[in-house]
């Protein structure tokens, strides 16, 4: 098990991956970028970002690149999430399961059973829209006390959308308190996701 900030997994690997934009330790804003262009390439379909963490900050998931054959333990972890009536899946740059993979196959390799309350999941759902109009990240959750970046930012600009209301929004969106983004977002525990996922399936 692995504790450490988002992303902290591949020693600042830059790039694209799976033909997206990547930069570890920058999940939420290879999520903007990959949802941006999932969205121009199949506009209509429906997709929702996934913010993971709880109120401790502590949540486990397996098959994650950064420890192979091991769980690791991130402070947050952000997805993409497809709906579809066929089949929805969800988009993990930093898995080691399928991409895309399907949503029910995710949500039960990805987060081990039996563990403690402080180390399961929740999750922040949200449109894909919504993020793009609100979310924003001056990247200073990645700055160490002494001034030094935690790990390499990534090439492109901080994400500042079109309506946020400051330069960093992000810990609204890691948060868990279902008060926090409520007109645009809500929050759900691992039971509830999968019923959010197999609801859209059988539409």
């Amino acid at each position: 098990m692995e504790r450490g900030v988002e992303g902290g997994r591949t020693g600042g690997m830059t790039g694209r991956r799976h033909g997206f934009e990547y930069q570890s330790c920058y999940c939420e804003e290879n999520v903007y970028l990959m949802g941006k262009e999932l969205s121009d390439q199949w506009p209509g379909q429906s997709f929702h970002v996934l913010f993971i963490s709880n109120p401790s900050r502590s949540v486990l998931i397996s098959n994650q690149r950064a420890k192979e054959n091991e769980i690791v333990c991130w402070d947050y972890h952000v997805v993409l999430l497809h709906l579809h009536h066929d089949l929805s899946s969800i988009y993990d740059l930093d898995t080691r399961l399928p991409f895309p993979c399907p949503a029910s196959q995710y949500l039960t390799h990805s987060f081990p059973k039996g563990v403690s309350p402080e180390l399961t999941p929740l999750f922040r759902v949200l449109p894909l829209h919504s993020y793009l109009s609100y979310f924003s990240s001056d990247r200073s959750h990645m700055i160490s006390q002494s001034g030094e970046y935690l790990s390499p930012p990534p090439s492109w600009p901080p994400i500042n959308s079109p309506l946020a209301e400051s330069p960093n929004q992000i810990d609204q969106f890691i948060s868990m308190n279902p008060l926090h983004l409520s007109p645009i977002s809500q929050v759900l525990n691992l039971d509830q996701m999968n019923s959010f996922c197999s609801l859209n399936n059988d539409a």
